[in-house]
């Protein structure tokens, strides 16, 4: 599966043609999954009847956290932290999610990029 950033989604759902075809490329071979928190960073500032926003959610795999992508948001947080490069936390818990499962993960903020891990594949757009 590949997770999206929320900024790749927004751009997705404005009409970005390099964003929708990169997407749509990936999708067709892996399938789309964004995390739970990319869900409320969308939600939190659409429109409460946003149906485009709510039918792409519905067709898409939303992830949720557990123990696992916890230790890892934790692994990445202490890693930054120690190097001086600390991102925005919902970052770091959106990364901790798609380690945990393994996903590629195509990203729009350069700032994941501060993310050196073996077991996550960024794609920067």
């Amino acid at each position: 599966m590949i997770v999206i950033d929320t900024n790749v989604v927004i751009e997705y759902l404005k009409g970005n043609e390099i964003i929708i075809q990169t997407v749509n490329e990936y999708s067709k071979n892996y399938g789309i999954g964004i995390t739970y928190i990319s869900e409320y960073e969308l939600l939190k500032y659409s429109d409460k009847k946003n149906k485009v926003l709510e039918e792409f959610i519905k067709n898409i795999t939303v992830l949720y956290p557990d123990n696992t992508s916890a230790a890892r948001s934790a692994e990445i947080f202490i890693k930054l932290r120690s190097s001086g490069d600390l991102i925005n936390e919902n970052d770091i818990l959106i990364a901790g999610i798609a380690l945990k499962n393994n996903n590629k993960f195509i990203i729009l903020d350069s700032d994941f990029n501060k993310i050196r891990d073996e077991d996550i594949d960024i794609l920067q757009i």
